[in-house]
């Protein structure tokens, strides 16, 4: 029995769970902050934790139109690779990291800073349901029937970070609790990406302002994909460069139409369909039958969320 409770989660109440800090399911980057909590509470699927791969996305409640188009633009590349996102379910950033998992059948996980039966904030419900619904995993170090108090989400930012292997910084204010989950980052020697903003947006000034320490610029989905994946970056230059001569012969033979959006793409930076549409100014029946072509020709792939890139 002894041997048993150190391999499995204790079941509280219905989908309910908590792992302890010595049972194997416990996550080993965890374990290894500073303060690792001694318990976490669990609701949804805990096997998530075997997972490689584990990207947190935080940023500001106060989400500008810049910060949704960039995250749109490159998290479905991220989450294609399986890369577990993990966030805070806060309206903002944080509910669209979660949301573009869910969008694109990735796996995430939402730190709570309360009790799993209390979900904070309560217009977030639906988000949470949904996680669980699609085989993510809500978690608290706070059992059932706490309440959200000031100081858990600060305490909560040091599992969001503990838990990743690197961290994103979407958009953040001066003050924004999202440099906290940098700061942990830091901490702990892991990897903080932070997207550039607008030197005049109050929601950039933090952002930019980790670009002067120990950050990394994010300018689009390869700076994280080459993060996790080194040799993806040396086997793409490598097929790219197959292609261009295997793809000559292919190339001579398409239409006036297919070669238009054909050279719209790219190897490494991935267009939406809207975009694409855009650009051509085709009607949007001929793009995704042009599109579907290219893909048959294995001139173009999907990189997910309805995005493309040369293949």
């Amino acid at each position: 029995m002894i041997f048993r409770a150190l391999f499995m989660s204790t079941k509280i109440q219905n989908d309910f769970s908590e792992i302890k800090i010595e049972e194997s399911l416990y996550p080993l980057k965890l374990k290894a902050i500073r303060y690792p909590p001694k318990i976490l509470y669990c609701r949804g699927n805990i096997d998530i934790f075997k997972n490689q791969y584990f990207l947190a996305v935080v940023g500001t409640r106060n989400m500008t139109a810049y910060g949704r188009k960039a995250l749109e633009n490159i998290l479905p590349a991220i989450a294609k690779r399986k890369i577990v996102i993990v966030s805070g379910l806060a309206i903002g950033i944080d509910i669209l990291a979660h949301k573009m998992a869910l969008d694109n059948d990735c796996p995430t996980i939402a730190v709570l800073a309360g009790g799993l039966d209390k979900i904070y904030p309560t217009e977030n419900k639906k988000y949470a349901e949904e996680i669980v619904a699609k085989n993510g995993l809500l978690i608290s170090e706070h059992p059932l029937g706490s309440g959200y108090l000031r100081q858990h989400f600060v305490a909560r930012n040091r599992i969001i970070s503990g838990l990743a292997d690197a961290v994103v910084v979407a958009e953040a204010g001066s003050k924004s609790g999202a440099l906290i989950t940098a700061e942990f980052a830091f901490r702990e020697k892991k990897r903080v990406f932070s997207l550039p903003g607008n030197i005049f947006s109050p929601e950039s000034r933090g952002a930019n302002n980790l670009l002067r320490k120990e950050a990394k610029i994010l300018l689009d989905e390869r700076d994280i994909i080459e993060y996790f994946f080194p040799d993806s970056a040396t086997r793409k230059r490598s097929k790219k460069n197959q292609n261009k001569s295997s793809n000559k012969e292919k190339l001579i033979s398409l239409t006036k139409n297919q070669k238009l959006i054909f050279d719209f793409l790219s190897f490494d930076i991935s267009l939406s369909l809207n975009e694409i549409i855009k650009k051509s100014q085709l009607n949007s029946a001929e793009v995704i039958t042009i599109i579907s072509q290219l893909e048959l020709k294995d001139l173009v792939e999907s990189v997910g969320g309805s995005r493309y890139i040369r293949s």
